[in-house]
């Protein structure tokens, strides 16, 4: 696997300092650019699953807009919240929704995500993947639990 620019700086930073707990641009910058081994090895150094960059997004809503499942699950495994809601209202499952990210989605609501949240300009997830066409995830959507029913196992 070729490593990035940016996959061998968070390397070097991470062996100098041992730790990544308070570099928050670490976990972001591991999931943008996909990087799963690097992702997990900043968890089990103490990085937190859900700092958030300048816009107030997770690593869990980067890795739902760029349909990254593998890192998704990845920081769900690892004690992502969910549904944390970034600046505007989004969450990591209408990110998915608007993307058309399934198996992003799948294992957001199979780990409880609420579906009902309406980021800032009145969008819910449902409505994003009905929108944009996306028929799969409002399936799943429609699929989740009432809220308070606790997670779901899906086979779609």
């Amino acid at each position: 696997m070729k490593r990035t620019l940016l996959t061998t700086a968070l390397i070097a930073l991470l062996n100098s300092t041992g730790t990544f707990a308070d570099q928050a641009s670490g976990l972001l910058g591991a999931t943008a650019a996909r990087d799963t081994a690097l992702v997990a090895r900043l968890l089990a150094h103490g990085a937190d699953v859900d700092t958030t960059d300048s816009y107030g997004s997770t690593s869990l809503m980067i890795a739902a807009a760029y349909d990254y499942a593998d890192v998704a699950a990845i920081l769900v495994d690892s004690g992502a919240d969910v549904n944390a809601v970034g600046r505007i209202g989004n969450t990591a499952l209408i990110h998915a929704a608007q993307t058309g990210a399934i198996e992003v989605a799948r294992l957001l609501v199979a780990a409880g995500a609420l579906v009902d949240v309406d980021n800032d300009y009145g969008n819910t997830a449902l409505g994003l993947a009905a929108g944009y066409g996306h028929r799969h995830i409002v399936g799943i959507i429609e699929a989740a639990p009432e809220p308070g029913a606790g997670p779901l196992a899906l086979a779609f």
